[in-house]
């Protein structure tokens, strides 16, 4: 078995300084807080397809029992 190489730390740290400063710079455009309708509207845009199993699952339940 081969022994695991030294990791010099000043490589991983500039890239992880460099990466936590792009984050920090794009949270620092602010977005102004949804309100009802947007929520709701983000809502069925990122589920949408829940909302249409439990539609036809709770249609075929009601017109196989009848």
């Amino acid at each position: 078995m081969s022994e695991p190489l030294a990791h010099n730390g000043s490589n991983s740290s500039t890239h992880d300084k460099k990466f936590e400063a792009e984050q920090i710079e794009s949270r620092e455009v602010g977005v102004a807080p949804f309100g009802k309708r947007q929520k709701a509207a983000r809502h069925c845009k990122r589920f949408w397809w829940v909302h249409l199993i439990i539609f036809c699952l709770s249609f075929l339940i009601i017109a196989l029992c009848l």
